[in-house]
């Protein structure tokens, strides 16, 4: 096979804008399509490979996967080992669990549909994800056990099956990638079946150039070049993706491969020594910049400056070129480490890695780094919330005298559940919750007030978008028209980046602070002045001092993993110095007592808290 160096140079553009899309740099909010590049190039150069050996009758499928395997896996373990450390010591459980479960993962070609399988409402911030980008990786890995197979067999017929074969499984794959994005735009993204036509379009390519010399066309090339660097600067987050979006750099890199040659300008261009340099590296550098990048935002309080992640973007060109003459080239080359070697170093090196990811998962994240209990796993999972779908209750017991509360709301509703739970001995059957309840819809369903007259109390607890003001103070006025009481919880926001609790020394976590989201703050008071003051139950401004907000309980367990809901620690801090000093604690007091009397609250004249709450009974106190 002929070595062409603008190649290189295509991997090295693939590599720079996903680099700088991963670097939060906003004019290059479409740098994740130098994936579909590397895709395009890998499915040629894999055909060009397999085809060459299978004319010549010296094709051999064992010998194939130890090429794959030494081509890929040893920079790929060593960036999963050097990985190990960092994240069991900066951090939390939930997000060190996650790392464990993505170590397995890779190790087993997979990245992609654990990824999958992981998307939803409480999946880690995909920036602070150091093996995100090793999904790529596992289309690829999946791609190379199935396609020799299909060119095997497709060959044994007659060569002149291959490529249209090839084209009857990119044109089934490109029809269920665009099917997949209605459906499940996940799948579209991350599966192998999805993103295959981007492999074969590469190995069209490669088919038509076995027999045709690549031409030269400057303006075919160019053609090329810009349909790759257009997207680059156009897509962004909100762009449908793959399908046929992403024909656009796959169609680039196809005209690129296929009018690029030596002797064009474009060829030449993309064979400068720099870029080719670039392109050797593009490898380790893809390997190593993401999790330099998430590790930084791991450590931080706060998002890092961009100078800072273009920093690491530089030094990780700089550890990719290490690990390119260190570890890539060498594993290359039989001559330097035979096969019996590199199998021995594979099997150890994975066995390393699974039983670090498998521990990893089986402890939660290694819980015990944080607090020691038997209860600390459920104390800092997701399972502590999800507990309180439970009294998701569509109908009322109306048999029971005891007086009732609903909390309405998604996941923050739940986490309002557990500060009840946590500081009030109310019964089960006093306690209703429904996430199906809002207060202003852009559909057409409305609020049943019958539903919610049957309550003596009722807290609206949720993200709610603040542009319905108006429609919430109605909704909350035509509640208490009906002779239920309401309330409307603040929001919470503990910081967007909380594992660099883990890198403070464990005997001085105890009540570790952020400075306070001003965006918070100022929400909160609009909130305020909406629903009134005798309505609004404020959640963090008792755990602010000095502008600072509380993280971490006196025994420094983290109040939230996520820096949105709480932890059981969380809750019962909450509880205690928020609800207790809010103006719905007589009232939770009155239905833990299981009475239906009067209160009479004593306020504070400075900040207006109830410092005394006495229950009427029959005319006399109680």
């Amino acid at each position: 096979m002929i070595y062409r160096p603008e190649i290189d140079g295509l991997r090295a553009i693939a590599v720079v804008t996903v680099m700088l899309f991963h670097a939060g740099i906003s004019r290059v909010a479409g740098g994740f399509v130098g994936v579909d590049v590397f895709f395009v190039i890998s499915g040629y150069l894999i055909t060009t490979h397999i085809m060459a050996e299978l004319d010549s009758g010296d094709f051999n499928l064992l010998r194939f996967y130890e090429r794959r395997a030494r081509r890929l896996l040893p920079a790929l373990f060593t960036v999963m080992l050097i990985s190990m450390p960092f994240a069991f010591a900066f951090m939390l459980p939930d997000a060190l669990e996650n790392f464990g479960q993505s170590v397995v993962a890779t190790t087993l070609f997979s990245n992609n549909i654990l990824l999958l399988l992981t998307a939803g409402y409480w999946d880690i911030s995909s920036e602070l994800k150091p093996l995100l980008h090793t999904w790529s990786l596992g289309v690829e890995e999946q791609f190379y056990f199935v396609y020799p197979w299909l060119l095997i067999i497709a060959a044994r017929f007659s060569s002149k099956y291959v490529a249209p074969v090839i084209f009857l499984f990119g044109m089934l794959s490109f029809y269920l990638s665009e099917r997949l994005l209605l459906d499940n735009s996940s799948a579209s993204f991350y599966l192998l079946p999805t993103r295959a036509w981007e492999l074969l379009s590469g190995a069209l390519v490669a088919m038509h150039l076995r027999n045709v010399k690549v031409r030269e066309s400057d303006f075919l090339a160019s053609l090329g070049l810009m349909l790759i660097i257009f997207p680059v600067f156009y897509f962004d987050y909100s762009t449908v993706f793959p399908g046929a979006n992403a024909g656009l750099p796959v169609l680039g890199t196809v005209l690129v491969l296929l009018y690029a040659s030596g002797n064009s300008l474009v060829a030449s261009q993309l064979g400068s020594k720099f870029l080719v340099g670039i392109g050797l590296i593009s490898y380790s550098a893809y390997l190593f910049h993401q999790p330099m990048l998430s590790f930084a935002k791991i450590w931080s309080k706060s998002q890092p400056p961009v100078s800072l992640n273009l920093l690491i973007v530089f030094s990780s060109i700089i550890v990719a070129y290490l690990s390119w003459r260190y570890v890539e080239k060498p594993f290359r080359n039989p001559a330097k480490i035979s096969t019996r070697k590199f199998l021995a170093w594979l099997i150890i090196a994975a066995f390393a890695l699974l039983s670090f990811g498998l521990s990893t998962h089986l402890s939660s994240g290694w819980v015990i780094r944080v607090a020691e209990g038997p209860d600390v796993k459920f104390a800092l999972s997701t399972v502590y919330n999800e507990r309180n779908r439970r009294y998701n209750k569509p109908h009322v017991d109306l048999i029971s005298s005891r007086e009732r509360i609903l909390v309405v709301g998604n996941s923050h509703g739940r986490d309002f559940v557990n500060f009840i739970r946590e500081g009030y001995s109310l019964n089960d059957d006093q306690i209703y919750y429904r996430n199906n309840l809002y207060l202003c819809l852009k559909s057409e369903e409305k609020l049943d007030f019958s539903y919610l007259s049957k309550f003596s109390l009722v807290v609206f607890a949720s993200n709610y978008d603040q542009t319905d003001a108006g429609c919430i103070l109605n909704a909350i006025e035509e509640i208490e028209r009906r002779g239920v009481k309401s309330f409307f919880a603040a929001e919470k926001e503990f910081g967007d980046y909380l594992n660099w609790i883990m890198r403070v020394p464990r005997s001085q976590r105890g009540g570790l602070k952020v400075p306070v989201s001003e965006k918070m703050l100022l929400a909160e008071e609009e909130v305020r002045d909406l629903v009134g003051n005798q309505r609004f139950i404020p959640l963090l401004s008792p755990l602010i001092t000095r502008n600072e907000l509380l993280v971490t309980d006196a025994a420094g367990r983290p109040l939230s993993q996520d820096g949105i809901h709480t932890t059981k620690y969380g809750a019962q801090y909450i509880a205690q110095f928020a609800l207790s000093r809010s103006k719905i604690h007589c009232e939770l007091l009155r239905l833990e007592s299981g009475r239906s009397s009067g209160i009479v609250m004593t306020w504070s004249d400075s900040q207006g808290v109830p410092v005394a709450c006495d229950l009427v009974i029959d005319g006399g106190r109680g």
